[in-house]
């Protein structure tokens, strides 16, 4: 399970700003949107790293990221996974986006 903490330091107007405990290593930055509250940015693949480093299998890593990082609601604040990629590969993964949207296919 993972825990997550607030950040004292890191609270604005929409709520305290979240972060995994443990994965701080994986940190790769903060997202923010007007009008919402800022959150914390991981490396999905430094988070499975760091999973393999503390003995898991890959696929043991990439499930329990998945389930308890991915998965994970926390309120506003709630960190992201990043699955870093170049600007080809967003459109060949949004192409998969697109077909897959409900309410897209023909009748």
């Amino acid at each position: 399970m993972i825990h997550y903490k607030r950040a004292p330091q890191m609270v604005d107007a929409h709520g305290p700003v979240l972060h995994a405990d443990g994965f701080e290593d994986a940190v790769i930055g903060i997202a923010q949107r007007c009008g919402e509250t800022p959150v914390v940015i991981y490396s999905y693949a430094a988070c499975i790293a760091a999973m393999v480093r503390k003995g898991m299998s890959e696929h043991e890593a990439m499930e329990f990221i998945e389930f308890n990082l991915v998965g994970a609601w926390c309120g506003p604040g709630t960190p992201m996974l990043m699955h870093e990629m170049g600007f080809a590969e967003v459109e060949e993964y949004a192409e998969g986006w697109e077909s897959a949207r409900p309410g897209d296919a023909e009748s």
